[in-house]
């Protein structure tokens, strides 16, 4: 359709790798941000200490989501 975005999203991506894969993973992300430019969305439900270039959280409870 012609449509280009410098947005991409990864939902849980890591899920089933291990402490090295997840590091490798987040790495490759990173790299292909600096190289093309584009915005890495990763969404996952645990904390991961890896060093974004930001993080936002949300918190789900009975009465809905919102962001910390």
């Amino acid at each position: 359709r012609g449509i280009a975005s410098d947005i991409q999203v990864w939902d849980e991506p890591l899920y089933g790798l291990g402490g090295d894969g997840r590091d490798a993973f987040m790495e490759l992300l990173q790299s292909e941000a600096k190289r093309s430019g584009k915005r890495i969305f990763l969404i996952d439900h645990r904390a991961l200490d890896f060093p974004f270039d930001s993080v936002t959280r949300i918190e789900k409870t009975r009465k809905g989501s919102r962001f910390l």
